[in-house]
Formats: structure tokens, C-alpha cells, sequence
């Protein structure tokens, strides 16, 4: 197991505490548990099922992997043929559709980790009407704003020169 572990404020960005773990122990770490928790609402979300132990354990192994790809990863999601089957089986309210309801589900709930407000689910909604449901992922995912924020969930940030200079 390697641990490398930090305090303080991060190339100006991030400010805390972070952890990076190899190891069987990453879920047992409760520094994790807001990466676990996430990817657990990933699958939750978007797949409408928890994940399994060795797709969560996989996933949160990945995640900690230096170079990982997050942008694929939560693109993947949607690029899924069990998303395509969720959608397909997905029961949609009288008066709704089926881009406001993965847009309320799968962007807000998912990505955002947060309940959909009336505007934003409007403006998505219309986002992915225009341009489709993939568009709109692929533009929260491209925002360095969110981005960043769904990093620090993770607990994933990019080790450069300035943060081992911090660190050592």
C-alpha cells in the first residue's frame, strides 16, 4: 500500500485534506467515503441499481490511479448499453419527458450530486432537447467549475511540481 497524504491549501485550488491509497483498504478508509458515496449515486442514478462490490471497489481503485481519465469515466456512464436499457425502461410522468427526467436523474442527481432547481432543470432540459442528452454531460463534464468540484469529491487531484514541492 502506498499512502501519500497532504494538508493545506493545494496549487491555490483546493484546500483540506486528501489521501491517495493503493490498496484493499480503500474502502475501508473513511477519507474515502465521499468517493464511495459518489460512485455509488453514479450507478444509483443513472443505472438505477447499486454497484457491484467489485465494480465499486474497481471503480474507486481506478479513480486513484494517477493519470486517470476522469472525463471517460462519467462519460462512459451515458455511453453504456445499460444506460441505453435504463432509458428504455424508464417510466416517464404525464407531462414530462425523457430528457427532463435525465436531466433531473442522471446530470443533477449523478453529477451534480444535487436535487435539480426549477430553472437549471428547465435551461438542461432545453440543452438536451436542442443538442441531446450526451451534449449536455459532456459540457458539465468539460466545466472546469464542476469539473474541479467533482475531483475534490473524489479526492483526485493533479499531482504537479507545486504540490509535491507542498508535500515534501
Amino acid at each position: 500500500t502506498l499512502v501519500i497524504t497532504g494538508k493545506g491549501d493545494i496549487d491555490g485550488s483546493v484546500s483540506g485534506t486528501f489521501n491517495i491509497i493503493y490498496g484493499d483498504a480503500l474502502l475501508d478508509d473513511p477519507t474515502n467515503a465521499p468517493m464511495v458515496n459518489y460512485v455509488t449515486g453514479l450507478y444509483t442514478n443513472i443505472y438505477g441499481r447499486r454497484p457491484t462490490g467489485t465494480e465499486l471497489v474497481n471503480d474507486c481503485k481506478n479513480i486513484k490511479t494517477p493519470g486517470f481519465d476522469l472525463e471517460s469515466y462519467l462519460i462512459g456512464f451515458v455511453n453504456s448499453s445499460e444506460f441505453d436499457t435504463m432509458c428504455s425502461n424508464l417510466e416517464i410522468p404525464e407531462g414530462s419527458s425523457l430528457n427532463e427526467q435525465l436531466v433531473s436523474r442522471c446530470l443533477y442527481n449523478a453529477y451534480l450530486g444535487s436535487s435539480a432547481d426549477a430553472a437549471g432543470l428547465e435551461a438542461w432540459t432545453g440543452a438536451a432537447d436542442e443538442s441531446g442528452f450526451e451534449a449536455c454531460i459532456q459540457s458539465i463534464v468539460n466545466d472546469a467549475g464542476i469539473n474541479a468540484n467533482i475531483r475534490a469529491t473524489l479526492g483526485i487531484y493533479e499531482i504537479t511540481p507545486s504540490v509535491l514541492r507542498y508535500l515534501f
